[in-house]
Protein backbone atom coordinates (compact mmCIF):
# COMPACT_ATOMS: atom_id res chain seq x y z
CA UNK A 1 0.00 0.00 0.00
CA UNK A 2 1.41 3.37 -1.02
CA UNK A 3 0.95 6.25 1.41
CA UNK A 4 0.25 9.70 0.11
CA UNK A 5 1.55 12.98 1.58
CA UNK A 6 -1.39 12.91 3.97
CA UNK A 7 -1.02 11.00 7.20
CA UNK A 8 -4.16 10.65 9.28
CA UNK A 9 -5.68 13.78 7.86
CA UNK A 10 -2.60 16.04 8.27
CA UNK A 11 -0.40 17.40 5.54
CA UNK A 12 3.33 16.97 6.02
CA UNK A 13 5.22 20.27 6.12
CA UNK A 14 7.19 21.07 2.99
CA UNK A 15 10.08 23.48 2.78
CA UNK A 16 13.01 24.19 0.56
CA UNK A 17 16.66 23.56 1.33
CA UNK A 18 17.26 27.32 1.38
CA UNK A 19 14.68 27.66 4.17
CA UNK A 20 16.51 25.01 6.17
CA UNK A 21 19.82 26.86 5.75
CA UNK A 22 18.26 30.16 6.84
CA UNK A 23 16.70 28.49 9.88
CA UNK A 24 20.03 26.94 10.90
CA UNK A 25 21.82 30.27 10.46
CA UNK A 26 19.23 32.13 12.53
CA UNK A 27 19.38 29.55 15.32
CA UNK A 28 23.17 29.34 15.36
CA UNK A 29 23.66 33.00 16.31
CA UNK A 30 21.96 32.89 19.76
CA UNK A 31 23.26 29.39 20.44
CA UNK A 32 26.83 30.45 19.65
CA UNK A 33 26.49 33.56 21.82
CA UNK A 34 25.14 31.45 24.70
CA UNK A 35 28.02 28.99 24.37
CA UNK A 36 30.52 31.87 24.47
CA UNK A 37 28.98 33.27 27.68
CA UNK A 38 28.88 29.85 29.36
CA UNK A 39 32.54 29.32 28.45
CA UNK A 40 33.37 32.71 30.01
CA UNK A 41 31.64 31.62 33.24
CA UNK A 42 33.63 28.39 33.23
CA UNK A 43 36.90 30.28 32.71
CA UNK A 44 36.07 32.58 35.66
CA UNK A 45 35.49 29.60 37.94
CA UNK A 46 38.63 27.82 36.70
CA UNK A 47 40.66 30.97 37.35
CA UNK A 48 39.49 31.18 40.97
CA UNK A 49 40.26 27.47 41.46
CA UNK A 50 43.75 27.84 39.95
CA UNK A 51 44.65 30.69 42.32
CA UNK A 52 43.60 28.58 45.29
CA UNK A 53 45.78 25.71 44.07
CA UNK A 54 48.85 27.95 43.68
CA UNK A 55 48.62 29.39 47.20
CA UNK A 56 51.09 26.81 48.48
CA UNK A 57 54.00 28.66 46.87
CA UNK A 58 56.29 31.10 48.72
CA UNK A 59 55.00 34.32 47.22
CA UNK A 60 51.61 35.83 47.97
CA UNK A 61 49.10 36.70 45.27
CA UNK A 62 48.06 40.25 44.48
CA UNK A 63 44.53 41.14 45.48
CA UNK A 64 41.76 43.43 44.34
CA UNK A 65 38.86 44.39 46.56
CA UNK A 66 35.57 45.99 45.63
CA UNK A 67 34.18 47.92 48.60
CA UNK A 68 30.53 47.39 49.56
CA UNK A 69 28.25 44.81 48.03
CA UNK A 70 29.61 42.53 45.31
CA UNK A 71 29.43 44.33 41.97
CA UNK A 72 27.21 42.93 39.28
CA UNK A 73 28.94 40.93 36.57
CA UNK A 74 28.24 41.88 32.96
CA UNK A 75 24.56 41.46 32.05
CA UNK A 76 25.41 38.69 29.62
CA UNK A 77 26.67 36.59 32.54
CA UNK A 78 23.90 37.60 34.96
CA UNK A 79 21.22 36.06 32.74
CA UNK A 80 22.97 32.70 33.25
CA UNK A 81 22.99 33.14 37.04
CA UNK A 82 26.61 34.21 37.50
CA UNK A 83 27.19 36.35 40.56
CA UNK A 84 29.65 39.18 40.96
CA UNK A 85 32.96 38.69 42.73
CA UNK A 86 33.79 41.09 45.55
CA UNK A 87 37.29 39.92 46.37
CA UNK A 88 39.75 38.41 43.90
CA UNK A 89 43.27 37.19 44.45
CA UNK A 90 45.54 36.65 41.49
CA UNK A 91 49.22 36.18 40.78
CA UNK A 92 51.19 38.95 39.06
CA UNK A 93 51.59 36.89 35.89
CA UNK A 94 47.79 36.48 35.73
CA UNK A 95 46.92 40.18 35.90
CA UNK A 96 45.75 40.61 32.30
CA UNK A 97 43.68 37.44 32.46
CA UNK A 98 42.06 38.58 35.72
CA UNK A 99 41.19 41.93 34.13
CA UNK A 100 39.55 40.27 31.14
CA UNK A 101 37.60 37.65 33.12
CA UNK A 102 36.36 39.94 35.90
CA UNK A 103 35.53 43.34 34.38
CA UNK A 104 33.20 44.18 37.30
CA UNK A 105 36.18 44.46 39.65
CA UNK A 106 38.36 46.44 37.24
CA UNK A 107 36.07 49.12 35.77
CA UNK A 108 38.96 51.22 34.42
CA UNK A 109 39.79 48.54 31.81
Amino acid sequence: MVRSAKMRGMKLPRFRLRTLFVLIAVLSIPLGWSAYQLRWIQQRRDFIRSVKLRETSDSAPDAELAIGEPPNPPWSLRIFGEEGVQYLEYWPDQKELAHSLFPEIFPEH
